[in-house]
């Protein structure tokens, strides 16, 4: 685990080739993730978009990947290249009807104030959406 802090901090100062080497010989995906989130998201603000899509591809969950893919996209956007930002954006939306959603599990009926926003793909117990 000291490896992914190791890694990360090299992302956090843009030292993403170092990042990316050390992350090698991290086998653990909760482990690898931040760092692969760090370097992307320092690729786009970089202007290396292309980069950054190739490292938010090696994302495995699927609700991390849509998050970074929507920075990368309003990277492109704020850089001026519309058609590369709707072609992520659309990557990130189609990734974001891959997350599967959470079950209220037994807390739910013991009571728990677990509450969670409906959303299309996620519709509520009590939603005529179902």
């Amino acid at each position: 685990m000291a490896l992914r802090h190791v890694a990360n901090a090299f992302a956090e100062t843009e030292q993403l080739a170092q990042a990316l080497i050390i992350l090698n010989d991290v086998s653990e995906i909760s482990n690898r993730t931040p760092v692969l989130i760090t370097a992307a998201t320092k690729q786009a603000l970089a202007g290396d978009a292309a980069a950054a899509l190739a490292t938010a591809n090696n994302i495995d969950e699927v609700r991390f990947r849509a998050v970074v893919l929507g920075k990368i996209a309003l990277t492109q956007a704020e850089n001026g290249d519309l058609p590369a930002a709707e072609g992520t954006l659309e990557m990130a939306l189609a990734a974001i009807k891959k997350i599967k959603c959470p079950t209220p599990g037994p807390m739910r009926s013991a009571g728990w104030p677990w509450q969670r926003p409906e959303s299309e793909n996620c519709p509520m117990p009590w939603s005529s959406r179902r």
